[in-house]
C-alpha cells in the first residue's frame, strides 16, 4: 500500500504498530502492577477472597487507602452498599437497604 499523508496532517504511524506498542505497554504495565502489589503488606489480606487478582486488589487497595485505621469492616461495608440502614421510633422498627453507594 501506498500511504500518503495529506498536507499539514501529522502522520501517526500505522495502526498495527500503534496497536502492537499499545498491547506492549499493557503487559509492562500488568508486570510492574503485579510486582508492586505483591509487595505490598496487604496483599495477601486482599488476595483472599476469591477472583482477587493483581489488578482488582490493587484497585481495592487505592479505594481504601493508606490509613488502614480509617476503613474498617463497616466503612467497607457502606462503600459497597451491603450495609443495613436501621431507622428507629417509638411505633417501631424499619430495616431498609442501602441505595448510596460506589457503584465501581
Amino acid at each position: 500500500m501506498n500511504w500518503r499523508v495529506p498536507a499539514g496532517a501529522v502522520w501517526m504511524g500505522h495502526p498495527l504498530v500503534l496497536v502492537a506498542t499499545a498491547s506492549g505497554e499493557i503487559t509492562l504495565f500488568g508486570e510492574v502492577l503485579a510486582k508492586r502489589f505483591a509487595e505490598h503488606p496487604s496483599a495477601r489480606d486482599v488476595r483472599s477472597p476469591p477472583g482477587t487478582g493483581d489488578g482488582p486488589g490493587a484497585r481495592v487497595l487505592g479505594e481504601f487507602g493508606r490509613d488502614r485505621t480509617r476503613s474498617g469492616p463497616n466503612s467497607a461495608k457502606n462503600n459497597a452498599g451491603t450495609s443495613a440502614i436501621t431507622k428507629a421510633s417509638d411505633r417501631g422498627r424499619v430495616v431498609l437497604a442501602r441505595v448510596a453507594r460506589h457503584r465501581r
